[in-house]
């Protein structure tokens, strides 16, 4: 992909200099490609915690307000144990 990329560098300049409305001195007159072999190490996957247990509106009038009141307190009540542990 290297090649292909050095072959491309003269019409990749034209572009990225028209695009950015650069020219003259000011326009980028060169690229610079570098292979890394370096193997960067990737962050191991945590578990998602489980969903919070919605706080109860025995008051409120069912319906798709109060599910989401319920949902929202829930991950409130959660967020603010997590931050005073």
């Amino acid at each position: 992909m290297a090649m292909e990329i050095q072959y491309a560098v003269p019409q990749l300049l034209e572009r990225i200099n028209t695009a950015c409305g650069l020219s003259g001195d000011g326009a980028i007159q060169q690229i610079k490609l570098v292979q890394d072999r370096k193997i960067v190490a990737v962050r191991p996957l945590t578990k998602k915690a489980a969903s919070p247990t919605p706080v109860a509106l025995p008051e409120m009038e069912e319906g798709p307000l109060r599910d989401a009141l319920e949902h929202l307190g829930g991950q409130i009540a959660a967020h603010s144990k997590h931050r005073r542990s």
